[in-house]
């Protein structure tokens, strides 16, 4: 069971009809290329939630002297970002305070996308206990989504997909997984979440 609301306008595709996995890839991926904005040479790391009829999202996004800013963008269908060109400026009286950190929440219901499952940096997902959430009930062994697609293993980060956000429709339990690849692009992936919880309790490994 998802605690959330219903949202049946998160983006999703259907499972290819051979494909066996439970966590599938969006045909048109990358959703998001390296230079959707001019300046850009990667973006790859992302945060989405649903606002108004739509979604909103921020995204790092390395420009081409390998300055990392974060920058915001909206979505009409969680699918088609329209990512303002011009970083997000954050204001701070004293510099020294510590430096610009961001944090994203993947939880998925009681339970968490993770990323580098094994040596090749895969993800995979975790079941936490809802009231000591340190405490991990089951971990998958084997990967959700392993870096394969030639997106996914060429870019300045070779072979490399990891969870950044999820959306999801309490009302059927689709979950739509956006996740870096080759800390490049953005990518797409989707699941249910009853298929996803089932797969964590056959194969965990604590």
């Amino acid at each position: 069971m998802i605690a959330g609301s219903p949202r049946p306008n998160i983006p999703w595709e259907e499972r290819p009809p051979a494909c066996a996995d439970v966590v599938w890839r969006f045909s048109r991926n990358p959703i998001i290329a390296r230079d959707a904005i001019p300046t850009a040479n990667s973006i790859f790391n992302s945060a989405v939630v649903p606002f108004g009829d739509g979604f909103a999202g921020v995204f790092r996004c390395d420009d081409r002297a390998r300055r990392m800013n974060i920058h915001a963008g909206f979505s009409d269908d969680g699918m088609h970002w329209r990512i303002n060109p011009r970083p997000i400026e954050f204001r701070c009286h004293d510099a020294e305070i510590g430096a610009l950190a961001y944090r994203y929440d993947p939880r998925v219901c009681w339970g968490v996308l993770t990323s580098c499952n094994g040596f090749v940096y895969s993800f995979g997902a975790a079941l936490l206990d809802l009231d000591q959430p340190w405490k991990v009930i089951y971990r998958t062994a084997p990967y959700l989504l392993s870096p394969q697609m030639l997106y996914e293993c060429v870019g300045d980060v070779p072979n490399v997909v990891f969870p950044c956000a999820a959306l999801t429709d309490a009302a059927t339990g689709r979950v739509a997984i956006y996740y870096g690849a080759a800390d490049t692009v953005t990518g797409l992936a989707f699941g249910y979440l009853q298929e996803i919880v089932a797969f964590l309790k056959e194969n965990s490994q604590v």
